[in-house]
């Protein structure tokens, strides 16, 4: 980051996100941002995984993947902004996959960007990765369900 002295404001060089005290503004979109960053559910299956014997050493990038990706400055807004943070993802049918530790793990996830949430549905090993099987049991090429259908719209008891 650097101090841009014409405009009293921080600039983010590498995304092109202007910061400033009343809101961030993404000259790429045009659009207006929070500032929160990407949501990530669930921190505790990353936890989970590396308490687990022999997964110790990923504890280190599996964190720095996370507060990255968590960090305020972070907003995904399309498959070209993940590649952008991250160049060795893979796009897995609706699921992205990271690298994690040099390629020692994968992390398998699913976006939401219109919501700005990171669903984070497996870590694995490069081995059980290989397997194949995480495909099906996280649903990467499953249809999407059905929406909730809507119920008639009720009406006030007000003014009738």
């Amino acid at each position: 980051m650097r101090h841009d002295q014409t405009n009293k404001q921080f600039v983010n060089c590498e995304s092109g996100v202007a910061c400033s005290y009343f809101a961030n503004y993404d000259r790429d979109w045009g659009i207006l941002q929070s500032g929160l960053g990407m949501r990530i559910i669930s921190k505790s299956r990353l936890r989970t995984f590396w308490k687990m014997p022999a997964c110790g050493d990923s504890e280190g990038p599996l964190r720095a993947w996370y507060t990255h990706v968590s960090h305020r400055s972070i907003t995904w807004h399309s498959w070209a902004d993940v590649k952008r943070s991250f160049g060795s993802a893979s796009l897995v049918g609706d699921c992205v996959v990271f690298n994690v530790a040099g390629n020692k793990y994968r992390l398998i996830t699913r976006l939401r960007y219109h919501t700005q949430k990171v669903f984070i549905l497996k870590v694995m090993n490069h081995k059980e990765y290989n397997e194949g099987r995480w495909k099906d049991e996280c649903g990467c090429f499953a249809q999407p369900p059905e929406p909730w259908p809507r119920s008639t719209p009720r009406h006030s008891k007000r003014g009738g």
